[in-house]
């Protein structure tokens, strides 16, 4: 009598095989996976603002002391270029404004834009 046929194992022994490879292949790409950007600047103002009391909200702000307060780090440096702080500033719903005391020295303040504040821009 002839020896019995082991195909059907061998098949089923690759398909298993195959799919081990599968398993692996995708953690593989799951881990090659290039990992999340920073938040925007406007998603950690809008954040920052987030958390902020009614009385905090009605205060104005030095940009420097916004960025420390807002946990804005810069991509290269330290601090973020100030100028793309103001833009996000902007987009986030504040209003730029100047003190003019001698202790500011003229210095820009910023402030959460209400109904009182409102300013048309030409």
């Amino acid at each position: 009598m002839p020896p019995p046929l082991v195909t059907a194992h061998l098949k089923e022994r690759i398909s298993l095989l195959k799919q081990e490879v599968e398993v692996k292949a995708n953690k593989n790409n799951a881990r090659r996976k290039i990992p999340n950007s920073p938040p925007s600047l406007e998603a950690l103002i809008q954040d920052w603002v987030a958390g902020m009391a009614p009385d905090q909200r009605s205060r104005k702000y030095g940009i420097t002391e916004i960025i420390q307060l807002a946990g804005i780090k810069g991509k290269y440096r330290e601090m973020p270029a100030k100028q793309m702080v103001a833009t996000a500033l902007y987009k986030s719903g504040f209003i730029q404004t100047r003190c003019y005391k001698k202790a500011f020295r003229n210095r820009r303040l910023w402030g959460l834009e209400t109904s009182s504040m409102r300013v048309t821009r030409y």
